[in-house]
């Protein structure tokens, strides 16, 4: 059924299909997302480099997408977050990717998808991240 579903997604153009995990999987995939996040607070603020604008962002966490898990054919599976700047100014989407490894989900890198909305790159139909035209 899931095939099917996923056929008729590609043929009726909507948008990519994102593969599944399976419940438990998923479960402990966002799992070790939080615990990533968690391990790199200090005082409830994430900290993350941003090499586009070569500064750092101060970030706290609004939500965590459980609904936007996506594997890729090359291992990694991810997941996007909501953050908002710490003093309120800004609103960044971060992208992060990890694959299991020895039984554990590793979380691998992360990426900048959008700052208060612009988008810095897209996801095509395998998962892969584009341009923006």
């Amino acid at each position: 059924m899931r095939r099917l579903l996923l056929a008729l997604s590609l043929t009726l153009g909507s948008a990519p299909a994102r593969a599944q995990l399976a419940p438990v999987e998923r479960r402990d995939f966002l799992r070790s997302v939080r615990v990533y996040i968690k391990a790199h607070q200090e005082n409830g603020v994430f900290e993350l480099h941003d090499d586009v604008l070569d500064r750092e962002w101060f970030l706290k966490l609004i939500h965590l997408y459980r609904e936007r898990v996506a594997a890729r054919a090359d291992g990694l599976t991810f997941t996007c977050a909501d953050f908002q700047q710490a003093d309120g100014a800004h609103k960044v989407d971060v992208d992060f990717y990890a694959r299991k490894k020895a039984g554990a989900w590793v979380v691998e890198k992360t990426a900048i998808h959008r700052v208060d909305g612009q988008a810095r790159f897209l996801y095509n139909e395998r998962n892969e991240p584009v341009p923006v035209e």
